[in-house]
C-alpha cells in the first residue's frame, strides 16, 4: 500500500478477479496489517483456515453468477471489519461457518456483513467479538439466509450498535444464536435489531446483558414465529418504538 499508492491492488494480500468461471481457493494464509486480507470479485471462492491480524477488512467476496462462496475456519483478530459478502445470483450459495472474528474500531463496522444477497446463505457457528463500535453480524437487503448457533460478544456498551442487525431481510431463519453484552448502558447497545424485515422465523435465541434485548421497527411481521427467546438483564427486553413497528401476535 505504501509503495504503490495508486495501484488498484495495493494493500491487498490476495486479490482475485474473474468472470465467474474460474474458482479460487485460499487456504492457510497468514496476513497482517493489510487493507484487505482476501479480495475476490466475481470468482467462486473458498477461503479456509486463514489467519489475519489488524486488517482493515478480512475478506471481501462478491458474485453475480451461479457459483459458491465458502468462508470457513478463518481467524481474524482486531480488524476494522471481518467479512463483507454479496451474492446477487439466486442459483449460487454462501457458507460462512466456524469463523473466529474480533473487531476493534471506533467507527461503525461489523464482524460479518451479508449484503444484497439473493443466494441461499448459511451463517453458522461463528464467534464474533465487538471490542468497540459496530455490530457483530449485519444482514442488509437479503433473503433465504439461515443464522444458526452464532455467538456475538459485545465488550463496550457505550460504543456498540447491535449484536445481530437485520435490515430488509426476508424468508430467513434466526435460530439458537447467542448475543451477550457487558452492561446495560450506552446509546444503542442492542442484542438483536430487526428493521423492516417481514416473513422471517426467530426461534430459541439468547439475548443477555445489553441495554435493549430486541428492537423491532418497521414492517417486520412474524406472526407466531418469534418464539423461545431468552431475555436476561436488559433495561428493556422487547421494544417496538412506534405504531409503524409490526411484529404480529405471538400465541
Amino acid at each position: 500500500e505504501d509503495f504503490y499508492p495508486s495501484w488498484e491492488f495495493g494493500g491487498k494480500a490476495v486479490s482475485i478477479r474473474s468472470s465467474g468461471v474460474h474458482p479460487a481457493l485460499v487456504e492457510h494464509g497468514v496476513f497482517e496489517a493489510c487493507v484487505q486480507g482476501i479480495s475476490s470479485g466475481f470468482a467462486p471462492l473458498a477461503a479456509r483456515y486463514n489467519q489475519m491480524t489488524q486488517v482493515n477488512q478480512g475478506i471481501f467476496a462478491s458474485m453475480a453468477q451461479p457459483g459458491n462462496i465458502v468462508v470457513e475456519h478463518n481467524e481474524i483478530e482486531d480488524a476494522l471489519g471481518g467479512f463483507f459478502v454479496a451474492h446477487a445470483h439466486p442459483e449460487g450459495s454462501v457458507s460462512m461457518e466456524h469463523n473466529e472474528i474480533s473487531t476493534d474500531t471506533e467507527n461503525v463496522s461489523a464482524g460479518i456483513v451479508l449484503l444484497f444477497n439473493q443466494a441461499p446463505a448459511k451463517l453458522m457457528e461463528n464467534h464474533v467479538r465487538i471490542k468497540e463500535a459496530g455490530s457483530g453480524i449485519l444482514v442488509f437487503d437479503a433473503r433465504r439466509a439461515t443464522l444458526h448457533d452464532n455467538t456475538v460478544e459485545i465488550d463496550n456498551p457505550g460504543a456498540a450498535e447491535a449484536g445481530i442487525d437485520l435490515q430488509h431481510l426476508r424468508q430467513s431463519l434466526l435460530e439458537t444464536n447467542t448475543m451477550r453484552g457487558a452492561g446495560t448502558g450506552g446509546p444503542a447497545n442492542i442484542a438483536l435489531r430487526i428493521t423492516s424485515s417481514p416473513g422471517n422465523v426467530y426461534c430459541c435465541n439468547t439475548l443477555d446483558n445489553t441495554r435493549l434485548g430486541a428492537r423491532i421497527s418497521g414492517g417486520s411481521l412474524a406472526t407466531d414465529n418469534f418464539r423461545g427467546t431468552a431475555f436476561s438483564n436488559h433495561n428493556t427486553s422487547l421494544l417496538l418504538p412506534n405504531v409503524n413497528a409490526v411484529l404480529g401476535t405471538q400465541t
